[in-house]
């Protein structure tokens, strides 16, 4: 009879423990608006590329808005937008309307200061403030309402060419 011959087994490489992989939560995104789609898309309907962001924010206050584009005169603010910082909008010469977010308190001073060409401005209904000298030199800018829950209008806040505030609600301090 043949010899029998018994395979040896092969060495096998020490197993290591399975470490359980730290998994970090994935933010849920906020759920976006028509005004912040419009914002994600020039008026050309082609994606933004540009380098620097439209809206420069700190947490929930639009700090600096980057006017990119020349052909671009009707900005939505964004709905994450609870306030509208200093001089955010300030010398822009080609905006003639801006549409504010549904949750915006508080317009900081000289916000849109010397926005020579702004001639319409849609308040947030939620808005409580607006602060000195915010629509100073805004001199196409005839008409404007004050929402009824704005509870103070600083001194020279619209230093314009308003010749019609509309205020709903009377108690409205300025």
């Amino acid at each position: 009879p043949a010899p029998v011959s018994e395979k040896k087994p092969e060495p096998v490489a020490p197993v290591k423990p399975v470490q359980e992989k730290k998994t970090e939560p994935v933010p849920t995104p906020a759920p976006k608006s028509e005004h912040a789609k419009e914002q994600a898309v020039s008026e050309f309907g082609e994606e933004k590329k540009d380098s620097k962001k439209e809206f420069e924010m700190n947490e929930h206050t639009l700090v600096k808005y980057n006017s990119t584009n020349a052909n671009v005169s009707k900005v939505h603010i964004p709905f994450n937008v609870w306030r509208i910082g200093p001089a955010a909008f300030k010398d822009n010469k080609n905006i003639k309307v801006v549409v504010c977010g549904d949750h915006i308190k508080e317009i900081g001073d000289s916000a849109f200061m010397d926005c020579t060409e702004l001639t319409e401005v849609k308040l947030s209904d939620e808005l409580k403030k607006i602060n000195y000298k915010t629509f100073n030199g805004c001199t196409k800018l005839k008409s404007i309402t004050i929402p009824e829950r704005v509870e103070e209008i600083m001194c020279d806040s619209m230093v314009c060419g308003l010749e019609e505030i509309t205020f709903e609600n009377p108690r409205t301090t300025w």
